[in-house]
């Protein structure tokens, strides 16, 4: 900008040089908030990849239906531990037993 050229401008028609540096300023304030908007902007998207990476890991944990589920299941799979190891001991009984009679 020529400095010059604004100061004839200044002493010659002050209310045209008042509306450019109020258009100068302006300018300098819409280009402040323009770079504030692209950094929220940013800062949103940002904040969308995080939202949806936690809801992504929120649907692979399971609900609380079925974390129940699961507690009856391993309930059930220690009972049928104990089961099957009455059982093997049973069955070793009844081989000694069958190896006595023969």
């Amino acid at each position: 900008m020529n400095v010059h050229r604004w100061r004839k401008l200044k002493a010659t028609d002050n209310i045209t040089f008042e509306l450019m540096t109020k258009i100068q300023s302006l300018q300098r304030r819409l280009i402040e908030k323009t770079e504030e908007v692209r950094r929220k902007e940013d800062e949103v998207t940002g904040k969308e990849k995080e939202l949806k990476k936690i809801q992504t890991m929120m649907k692979r944990l399971p609900a609380v239906e079925e974390e129940k589920m699961i507690t009856v299941y391993e309930e059930s799979l220690g009972q049928k531990r104990k089961q099957v190891l009455n059982m093997k001991d049973e069955l070793r009984s009844s081989k000694e037993q069958l190896e006595e009679y023969q």
